[in-house]
């Protein structure tokens, strides 16, 4: 698993593309994956900030992940620092039962002057 930390600006459409590596720091293939993400307060919390709404970026062979929130989305982020997750679902055949936790860390959610 990778570690990056993200930065979001309220009120602003957030999207970042992240590399997702396994061991060794290869690229993970995505084919054959659902992937899933989620900002929170705590890791521990049940309740959840928003979906990061994490897609796979051709060719998924590259293990390049987009994570978005649209503008209406940010604008309802409280100020302050959370944690995000993406975890990767294998549905393939050749990755069928497989769940990873492919990237993770902190999120810095900055206000905005203008608006």
């Amino acid at each position: 698993m990778h570690s990056f930390n993200i930065i979001i600006y309220k009120g602003v459409t957030f999207s970042q593309n992240l590399s997702v590596t396994g061991l060794g720091g290869a690229a993970i293939n995505l084919s054959g994956f659902v992937l899933s993400g989620f900002l929170k307060f705590k890791y521990s919390d049940t309740g959840r900030l928003t979906s990061l709404n994490p897609s796979g970026v051709q060719p998924y062979s590259d293990g390049i992940v987009n994570i978005s929130v649209p503008a209406t989305g940010t604008t309802l982020l409280p100020v302050g620092y959370g944690f995000y997750d993406i975890q990767l679902y294998g549905t393939g055949v050749s990755v069928s039962g497989t769940v990873m936790r492919g990237i993770a860390g902190k999120a810095s959610i900055i206000p905005e002057a203008t608006y």
